[in-house]
């Protein structure tokens, strides 16, 4: 199966490879689930990391690759009818049978382009991730060839799950999640990233995040997120009722990026490489001296 599956005619993405003319392809669009083995307790939970007796190389790493045996399987659908609904790793993805959803969400408007790059839920207890991408239905398989190190930050963020060199890619090990879980406890509904790396694509976007929480009782669960690129705000800023100047062009400016410096992306930046500090943009003769 290619990776890129959708139908040219859609427009889903200019800089991706699409197919023509392919009968019933929605059917290849599938949402994916990536959750390790290593390391894990009865119910699935995993605290801690063996590293380096494991996930010392991408071919190291171990993962569920069926949802009917993950821990907590035995209990079938009771699980749920008893209310046990996020208690083992079974369960979670029986509570998360609403990413049925994403397929419509993500593709609501199949003749615009998408800034949208992929609708993702990351839980806390054993650090699984579940997530839809629309055309790009085989992306995940790099998630063993993920690294933890200083370029990522993991290692000071939670050196417990992600020690320095460990392969294999744990949401809780990221910044948009690490930010979104302390947005989280300081009451704070949805964080907006700054631009960073992504994972898998390699180029650079943001992110929106918000907490999963148990209902009743609030109980902290994970993160949702929204990878996307910042196509729509350029375009939200160029709308005719968006007042520039005659040679005025938007920017994006964002508070701190992945490297701890401000940023700025515009709309004729590549942003695979042309994020820049604002110093740089705005005050360009004194940066270089």
């Amino acid at each position: 199966l290619e990776n890129d599956v959708c139908d040219c005619s859609w427009n889903v993405h200019e800089d991706e490879t699409c197919t023509s003319n392919t009968p019933d392809i929605h059917r290849y669009e599938r949402p994916f689930f990536v959750f390790e083995s290593h390391d894990t307790l009865p119910n699935g939970n995993r605290t801690l990391s063996s590293y380096p007796d494991v996930s010392f190389s991408s071919g190291s790493t171990a993962w569920w690759d069926n949802q009917t045996a993950v821990p907590g399987h035995e209990a079938g659908i009771s699980a749920t009818m008893t209310g046990a609904t996020y208690d083992t790793t079974y369960d979670r993805f029986r509570a998360s049978a609403a990413m049925a959803l994403f397929p419509a969400l993500y593709g609501y408007a199949d003749a615009q382009p998408k800034d949208t790059r992929g609708l993702f839920l990351g839980f806390e207890a054993d650090g699984g991730m579940m997530g839809y991408e629309g055309c790009t239905t085989a992306g995940h398989i790099t998630y063993s060839d993920w690294r933890s190190g200083r370029g990522n930050n993991a290692p000071e963020l939670r050196p417990e799950l992600c020690p320095d060199g460990k392969f294999g890619f744990d949401p809780r090990c990221r910044g948009w999640y690490d930010a979104g879980r302390q947005a989280a406890a300081d009451g704070v509904a949805l964080h907006v990233t700054a631009p960073y790396l992504f994972a898998k694509r390699g180029e650079i976007g943001m992110s929106a995040t918000a907490p999963l929480s148990e209902t009743p009782g609030g109980k902290y669960l994970g993160q949702s997120l929204i990878d996307f690129l910042p196509g729509p705000i350029f375009r939200t800023l160029q709308e005719p009722d968006t007042t520039l100047p005659p040679d005025g062009f938007p920017i994006l400016v964002a508070v701190q990026d992945v490297t701890g410096d401000d940023a700025v992306l515009g709309p004729d930046f590549d942003p695979s490489k042309d994020i820049k500090p604002i110093s740089q943009v705005v005050l360009k003769h004194d940066y270089d001296c």
